[in-house]
C-alpha cells in the first residue's frame, strides 16, 4: 500500500503536483492531507491534526511517500519510519536553505525537513542542483532520483479553450495579454512579480494595446495593486484573485505572452516551476530567467525567451515579443511540444512507478 502524505491542503501547486503524478500509478494507495485553514492557529491545528493522522492511518509496510520541505508531511514520514519501520520515500521540491552549507539545529523547524532527506530511503527531487546537494547529504546519489514537476498536457491542452471566454469577461479586445499565475508572496516588504510592476510602467508609455493579467492570491496583491494605482496604470491591469485549478486553462489561453520571472537566489536554483510547465502545455510564448531549470525547460532559448537578471533585459524580451507574432506562435508551439514528451504527469509517473519499485 502507497501512504501518500501532503503537507500543504488541496489548492496549493506542490500538493496538486503529489496529487496528478500519484494517482497515475498502479499502486493501491490511500492520501492523508491537512485540511484548509484561514489563520495562524486552525493552520497549526491542521498540521497537529494531519500528524495523528498519518500515524494512525499508515500501517506496517506500507510505503510512505511524503513531502519533505513540510512538517505536516515530514515529521510524520520520520516517525513512520521510526516507530514503524515504513519504507520512506520523500519528495523534495522546494529548498530554502543549502543544508551542505549550514546543517540546521534539532531546534529548527528545518531540521525536520534535512531529516527527512537524510534518513528516507529514497528522495525524489526537481532538479540538478538538488540532486548535488541530496547527494552530498546522504553521501551517496545511489537512492537519490530526479522527477521534475509537470503538467496534465491533456487538461492544459490549448485546442480545448477557447481564448475568448475570458477575454469578453475583462472585455479585452485585440489587446495584447500579457500574464502571470501563482501565488503572490510577500518577503521583506517586497511583493512577488515586483519586476512585472516595474518593466509595466514603461512598457505602457510604449504600446497602447497591451494589458496585464495577475492571476493569483496571496498577502502580496494588494501592495501590487497599490502600486499600479501609485503609478496612474491600474486601468491597464487585471487581478483575477483566487482562481480554481480546474479554471485556469481558460486564464492562459487569454494570454498571448506569460511572464515567469524570479530572483536570483538559492531557491531560484533548486525549484521546479509548475507554471512554466503550464504555460508550455497551453502553447504560450513565455518569458523567464536564465538560471536553474528554466534554461532546460526552454531548450536553451528555442522554447523560450530567457532574460538575464537585469530589469531592462527582462523588458527587452517582452517588447520582442509584443513586436513579432510570429516568434510568439514559434516559441508557442516548440514549448508544447517539449511539454508532451518531457513533462506530462503520464510520463513522469512511469519514472516514479521505477523509483517505487526499486528495492
Amino acid at each position: 500500500m502507497l501512504a501518500v502524505i501532503y503537507g500543504l491542503p488541496e489548492k496549493f501547486s506542490t500538493t496538486i503536483q503529489i496529487k496528478e503524478l500519484t494517482k497515475r500509478l498502479r499502486f493501491e494507495k490511500k492520501e492523508i492531507m491537512p485540511r484548509a485553514w484561514s489563520n495562524v492557529f486552525f493552520k497549526l491545528a491542521a498540521i497537529a491534526a494531519n500528524i495523528i493522522s498519518s500515524i494512525m492511518t499508515v500501517k506496517n509496510g506500507d510505503t510512505v511517500y511524503a513531502s519533505a520541505p513540510l512538517i505536516a508531511s515530514s515529521l510524520p514520514a520520520i516517525l513512520l519510519k521510526k516507530i514503524k519501520g515504513v519504507e520512506l520515500v520523500v519528495e523534495w521540491g522546494d529548498a530554502f536553505e543549502d543544508f551542505t552549507k549550514k546543517k540546521p539545529k534539532p531546534w529548527n523547524i528545518k531540521y525536520f525537513e534535512y531529516l527527512a532527506v537524510k534518513t528516507a530511503d529514497k528522495v525524489v527531487v526537481v532538479s540538478d542542483k538538488l540532486y548535488k546537494i541530496t547527494s552530498e547529504i546522504r553521501g551517496s546519489g545511489k537512492s537519490v532520483f530526479s522527477i521534475p514537476y509537470g503538467v496534465d498536457t491533456d487538461f492544459f491542452d490549448p485546442e480545448k479553450y477557447d481564448r475568448d471566454v475570458i477575454r469578453e469577461k475583462y472585455n479585452l479586445r485585440n489587446e495584447i495579454l500579457i500574464g502571470v499565475t501563482g501565488y503572490i508572496g510577500k518577503y521583506k516588504g517586497i511583493f512577488a512579480y515586483r519586476e512585472i510592476a516595474e518593466v509595466s510602467i514603461q512598457i505602457l508609455k510604449k504600446y497602447n494595446n497591451v494589458r496585464f493579467i495577475i492571476v493569483g492570491f496571496g498577502p502580496g496583491l494588494n501592495d501590487f495593486i497599490k502600486f499600479t494605482k501609485k503609478n496612474g496604470i491600474e486601468n491597464k491591469f487585471i487581478f483575477t484573485n483566487y482562481v480554481k485549478y480546474s479554471e485556469m486553462p481558460y486564464y492562459i489561453a487569454a494570454m498571448d505572452i506569460c511572464l515567469v520571472p524570479f530572483g536570483n537566489d538559492f531557491t531560484s536554483y533548486t525549484r521546479s516551476s509548475c507554471k512554466i510547465k503550464e504555460f508550455m502545455s497551453m502553447e504560450k510564448a513565455i518569458v523567464t530567467m536564465r538560471a536553474g531549470e528554466s534554461v532546460k525547460y526552454m531548450d536553451n532559448g528555442r522554447a523560450g525567451l530567457l532574460s538575464d537578471f537585469d530589469i531592462a533585459i527582462f523588458e527587452k524580451c517582452i517588447v520582442k515579443l509584443i513586436e513579432d507574432e510570429k516568434m510568439r506562435k514559434k516559441l508557442g508551439k516548440a514549448a508544447r511540444k517539449r511539454a508532451v514528451k518531457y513533462y506530462d504527469f503520464g510520463v513522469l509517473s512511469k519514472q516514479l512507478a521505477r523509483v517505487l519499485s526499486v528495492p
